[in-house]
């Protein structure tokens, strides 16, 4: 079965910082699991992962704040 966009997500972020994982329903970045470095880093991972570009204006610290955010960026992304 194909995985669904959140897992994928989980995937290329978690490539970045592992902690992500045990703190999904976490703010990351109020709790200070991700920085502005992995952010960019994340990014890029994503932008690889579902082969995406990610527009500088969506590079924001609230569409990265959860994983939740981070996945409707993707999906935006997806949908155009």
């Amino acid at each position: 079965m194909e995985k669904s966009i959140r897992e994928r997500v989980l995937e290329a972020i978690c490539e970045v910082n592992d902690e992500i994982m045990e703190n999904q329903d976490q703010d990351l970045l109020l709790n200070d699991i991700i920085d502005s470095f992995d952010i960019v880093a994340m990014m890029v991972e994503l932008e690889d992962a579902f082969e995406i570009e990610i527009e500088a204006e969506d590079v924001t610290p609230d569409n990265f704040r959860t994983v939740d955010s981070i996945v409707e960026v993707v999906e935006r992304v997806i949908k155009g």
